[in-house]
């Protein structure tokens, strides 16, 4: 990849992640940064590996580190993110 589109890729994702951060205003169905889906004014839906880690027990914390590799979000974010997808 070269420079140039590394640093777009970059201010796609922080673009996306403002627009998300913001109430999604400006986003009109869901978007994907690096295969993440983000619904409109929400956070960033898990991926299936993701929901493969939550399902195995014990593997909550490896899933919320893939989580935020994956969004860039902090760790409270991406923990509240994925409470709801918890078993």
């Amino acid at each position: 990849m070269s420079e140039i589109s590394d640093i777009l890729l970059r201010l796609d994702r922080i673009e996306a992640r403002l627009t998300a951060l913001e109430g999604g205003a400006a986003v009109s169905g869901p978007i994907s940064i690096d295969g993440v889906q983000v619904a409109a004014g929400g956070a960033p839906q898990p991926s299936e590996d993701v929901m493969a880690l939550l399902r195995q027990p014990g593997k909550e914390i490896h899933a919320i580190k893939l989580y935020r590799e994956q969004t860039g979000l902090g760790l409270k974010e991406a923990k509240d993110a994925l409470a709801p997808y918890h078993f």
